[in-house]
């Protein structure tokens, strides 16, 4: 089902923005919905990483603000929270690879 969703992403997000340009004129900001497409295939992968979605997010954020209510200057400081989340996100990262780490020093040898 995970590689279903993945695969209509694209396909779904077109037909947003195809109905956003003819029914209300929002070519522009519109595209903004391709943007979910990494973002939903990275959470349906498992590959998803606190810090990397909260990137794609603020991102997101800020070009619909920006688009929308023309607030490029005041919204900017919503990038100087990435640094912030990374920090915080960090011990669950390394919580990871030392699983990664104690997985792969199990591994049994099958000559031995």
């Amino acid at each position: 089902m995970k590689k279903k969703i993945t695969a209509a992403t694209p396909i779904i997000c077109l037909i947003a923005y195809l109905l956003m340009g003819f029914l209300a004129d929002l070519w522009h900001p519109g595209w903004v919905v391709f943007l979910l497409v990494p973002l939903v295939s990275s959470i349906l992968n498992g590959s998803v990483k606190i810090v990397s979605v909260y990137t794609i997010l603020v991102v997101i954020v800020y070009l619909i603000l920006g688009f929308t209510i023309d607030g490029w200057h005041p919204w900017w400081i919503l990038f100087l929270t990435i640094p912030v989340v990374s920090i915080f996100a960090k011990p669950t990262d390394e919580k990871e690879k030392k699983k990664e780490k104690k997985e792969k020093e199990t591994v049994i040898d099958a000559n031995d």
